[in-house]
């Protein structure tokens, strides 16, 4: 049985590249694992779009703002509205930008899973590729999960000193 140690360094290009760090593995690993969730979202999400599913939430959540009438709610009800209905024209459209965001991204790991520099700069723009379509496509507070998903791409940064 070999042990996880050997089977990463074995993965490791020849030539005197750098060891990966535990750190950069863990990272690599985590973005694995949020690239293929967000790959098979995407599919699914773009190839089973429903309108009656989203027509329902519309009329939910009118009801929902015929109910907080006066109470101060109008102003994000209606922004609510609006964010849905967009989201609704755009679902398909953003869920293969989704796909092929991430597939980029999934390539730029790849690389820097190799300890290659050259794969911030694919993980980058596939990382943030779906985040501005959100935030064209959909509505600007959409730019709130920049917040989250700048993260990542930091930590990778951090890290590229250590990479060729």
């Amino acid at each position: 049985m070999t042990d996880i140690h050997s089977t990463l360094d074995s993965e490791m290009p020849e030539g005197g590249s750098k060891k990966r760090s535990t750190f950069v593995t863990v990272i690599c690993i985590l973005s694995f694992v949020a690239i293929g969730y967000n790959l098979i979202s995407g599919v699914f999400g773009a190839l089973l779009h429903d309108e009656a599913e989203l027509e329902r939430a519309q009329e939910e959540l009118a009801d929902a703002s015929d109910e907080l009438q006066g109470l101060g709610f109008e102003g994000i009800m209606e922004s609510f509205m609006d964010t849905i209905t967009n989201l609704g024209e755009h679902a398909v459209t953003l869920n293969w930008i989704l796909v092929v965001g991430n597939i980029i991204c999934l390539l730029g790991v790849l690389m820097m899973w190799k300890m290659k520099k050259a794969g911030y700069l694919p993980y980058l723009i596939g990382h943030l590729a779906h985040v501005g379509a959100g935030a064209v496509l959909i509505a600007p507070w959409y730019l709130i999960m920049l917040v989250w998903l700048i993260i990542f791409p930091i930590l990778y940064a951090v890290n590229l000193k250590d990479m060729d």
